[in-house]
């Protein structure tokens, strides 16, 4: 959804999340939508964020690097596409693993879903879908380490090279 507010720019970078149709073509099949079925697509959205989506964090990198512009950054439940593109900016930052995902995990305590129509899905199942876990961001973080070799070659997919990496700290931290 796009919104319209003077002066702001607005740059859509489309991922279309896939657990909602997989979980409708599991469900069309008879299977039992249970806690680790839905835990297994959630898992399986985060590798293909970092494996199939690279094209639009490279582009949001793009962003982050053409001005100094506010930005802000959202999705629909703001939690997955989201959370992965702002643990990437944070890693690209230089911010250790371990205080990205206390940071990712940190969605538990004060993201608050919206009131949800009546569904014949199981309330421990939504309760997968609206919350994070910690093997969510670690599959992604190990898909982008047996895949690029590391964050150094995730990052040099995105286009983000040393020069760039310095450019973007430069204009993101704070000297301390």
């Amino acid at each position: 959804m796009l919104y319209a507010w003077p002066g702001v720019a607005q740059h859509s970078l489309a991922i279309e999340p896939t657990v909602v149709q997989r979980m409708q073509d599991l469900a069309a099949a008879g299977q039992a939508l249970t806690v680790p079925v839905v835990t297994d697509l959630m898992t399986d959205l985060y590798r293909s964020l970092v494996r199939d989506q690279d094209h639009r964090f490279a582009e949001l990198f793009h962003h982050l690097l053409a001005d100094d512009t506010p930005l802000a950054l959202h999705c629909t439940a703001g939690k997955d596409r989201t959370g992965m593109a702002a643990a990437l900016i944070l890693l690209a930052l230089g911010v250790d693993r371990a205080t990205v995902q206390h940071d990712y995990l940190l969605t538990n305590q004060h993201y608050r879903h919206p009131p949800l129509p009546q569904s014949d899905t199981p309330p421990e199942v939504l309760q997968v879908l609206w919350r994070v876990q910690e093997r969510f961001l670690q599959a992604a973080l190990a898909t982008i380490d047996a895949q690029a070799g590391g964050l150094d070659g995730y990052l040099q997919r995105l286009g983000l090279g040393p020069a760039a990496l310095d450019a973007l700290r430069a204009r993101y931290l704070q000297p301390g």
